[in-house]
């Protein structure tokens, strides 16, 4: 027998089209099946043989999902020429039904048969069983009747959620039914599982075991470093010292360190745990950087702080006490000017001035101090500003005479 299967938009097209028509069609006979078993397992293809004398046929299985609708050709059923194959994902009885259409697309020739078919689940067992709160997931491992399960030393065991699938069997420990990736328990002791299958048959028992990887010993201080600051930081891992040296006039105060350290362990400052980029610490006070490992072996760091030379050699200020007159800095130009009464004498003056902290001012290769250095500025005088990290800025000082 051939059987001929048409998309649903075809079926309809044709039914409109010859809808249309006066003639007189025969109605096919009662469509059949022929099911080698009314009880199938779940997820397992169906073959239903057809046996009828019709055309078209088209079947729905009955579950969800496959409704009587457009007596189209629904998605998930297989056709060949003389058999239509299904397999039932959920366990449950269904009522079959098959439509049988004549070659004249007329929808109102048709016939339709029912049958029933029992879906059942007659396994007992863990298809997967991890735990899934780390990552990767650690699946547990089948010995026998028991589950071995081995995390992390540092995991709280007395509060795990186990991540399981065994089908559409229940599952106990105890007599609390468990639910998959919700229900939690204390594994510091084996725990027993009990696997119930669908239909009531078959039962398994596993014994879950966790276990521990020992504690790592490692704790050490592979980088570290000032955020947002350009500083060099050296580690002596003999002395157990992290020297750092910052740029001249930063805060130190209120500074967040970025480390790494062995994958494992954990840094704490005075018992406040440490987080690389976001901890801050006063480092105007001592401060030590535990590095703890998993067994609790712990390396202490010392943290010393130096300020790098500054680069800074502006004046400040520039000024005459008699007559009181203060000059006018450029520090782009690198100009004082500096405008006295008409017929002062300027030949032997003790200028105040103030550079940049930590320079140093020369004139002619002679230190120069505020208020006590004798200058006579007849003509220019140049004065030379030299910065803690030894850049020199040269200064020309102009006094000028007013009408």
């Amino acid at each position: 027998m051939k059987v001929k299967i048409y998309s649903p938009l075809l079926i309809l097209l044709v039914f409109a089209f010859y809808s249309c028509k006066e003639e007189v069609v025969t109605e096919p006979e009662n469509p059949c099946l022929n099911m080698e078993n009314a009880v199938v397992s779940v997820n397992s293809n169906v073959v239903f043989k057809l046996c009828s004398d019709a055309d078209i046929f088209t079947l729905w299985p009955g579950d969800e999902g496959h409704k009587y609708e457009n007596y189209g050709i629904d998605k998930g059923i297989q056709f060949t020429n003389d058999s239509l194959v299904y397999a039932y994902p959920v366990p449950g009885e269904y009522t079959i039904t098959l439509v049988a259409i004549n070659s004249e697309f007329n929808e109102s020739e048709r016939n339709i048969s029912t049958y029933t078919i029992n879906v059942v689940e007659t396994t007992a067992d863990f298809e997967y069983f991890a735990y899934e709160a780390v990552f990767p997931p650690i699946e547990g491992e089948k010995v026998g009747d028991s589950i071995i399960l081995t995390v992390p030393f540092k995991t709280d065991v007395s509060d795990m959620v186990m991540t399981f699938e065994a089908g559409f069997a229940e599952v106990y420990v105890d007599d609390s039914l468990q639910v998959s990736g919700v229900t939690s328990n204390d594994f510091r002791e084996p725990v027993n599982y009990s696997i119930f299958s669908w239909d009531g048959n078959a039962t398994a028992e596993y014994t879950v075991r966790v276990k521990k990887v020992p504690p790592k010993t490692e704790n050490e201080l592979f980088s570290f470093g000032f955020q947002g600051i350009n500083d060099q930081t050296t580690i002596d891992h003999d002395s157990l010292i992290i020297k750092s040296v910052v740029p001249a006039g930063t805060s130190i105060n209120n500074l967040v360190a970025e480390f790494t350290v062995s994958e494992s362990a954990i840094v704490k400052v005075d018992g406040q745990t440490q987080i690389s980029g976001s901890t801050a610490n006063n480092f105007l006070q001592d401060v030590k950087y535990n590095i703890i490992a998993e067994d609790g072996s712990i390396k202490t760091y010392d943290v010393e702080i130096e300020f790098a030379p500054s680069d800074r050699n502006n004046f400040l200020y520039f000024a005459f006490t008699d007559p009181q007159v203060v000059g006018e800095i450029d520090n782009e130009e690198k100009t004082i000017i500096i405008t006295v009464p008409e017929g002062t004498d300027v030949s032997s003056m003790q200028p105040v001035i103030s550079t940049s902290k930590g320079s140093t001012v020369y004139i002619g290769g002679e230190v120069q101090v505020s208020g006590e250095s004798v200058v006579d500025f007849t003509n220019p005088v140049y004065y030379v500003v030299e910065a803690e990290n030894g850049d020199i800025a040269l200064y020309k000082v102009t006094v000028l005479f007013s009408n």
